[in-house]
């Protein structure tokens, strides 16, 4: 299984002779393969079919970023494509917006997840959540995101899964300034 995947990785090195290669991106992308092939079987051609098209979709994204007329507004990709021109590759740029992307919705999922988790533990919590939520938005009928300020039992809710489940808490270290007994 895993000298199979090695010998397409050796078969793609060979396919790209006489073009500039990222052999570290490669490896690193082939040992994924390895890794997921060994936790889940049959996953090898999904994961690469997977990987192929999500890569020509971010290539066909930028292509046509390229094409657009974004005079306007300057947005990130804007930017990153002006640092292309310093040096910056492609496949960076693709990184960046796929780690942006994925980011931006891991932490919401997972927060979401957290408090659904803790409201379901808390019957008491969940039951006032409700309440407040059914109070601001049964007058409309409907809801409307011009009245979520308004759910302020929710706000501590959420504030309190936060604390509790740091979605990345990792990405700032901590460290106490104060001695408390």
């Amino acid at each position: 299984m895993r000298e199979e995947v090695f010998v397409d990785l050796i078969k793609r090195f060979a396919s790209m002779e006489g073009s500039e290669i990222n052999f570290l991106e490669m490896l690193s992308e082939t040992t994924y393969v390895v890794i997921a092939m060994a936790a889940i079987r049959d996953v090898n051609k999904q994961y690469v079919a997977f990987v192929d098209k999500l890569d020509e979709t971010l290539e066909n994204v930028i292509r046509q970023h390229r094409i657009a007329d974004s005079h306007n507004h300057e947005d990130l990709l804007d930017v990153l494509l002006k640092y292309h021109q310093d040096g910056l590759t492609i496949d960076n740029i693709k990184s960046v917006v796929l780690d942006l992307l994925a980011a931006g919705s891991d932490t919401s999922s997972t927060l979401v997840e957290w408090t659904m988790s803790e409201l379901l533990k808390n019957p008491r919590i969940l039951e006032r959540t409700q309440q407040e939520f059914r109070k601001v938005f049964d007058e409309e009928g409907h809801v409307d995101e011009s009245h979520i300020p308004q759910l302020k039992y929710l706000k501590s809710v959420v504030k309190e899964t936060l604390r509790m489940h740091p979605p990345a808490p990792l990405l700032v270290p901590r460290l106490c300034e104060k001695t408390y007994n």
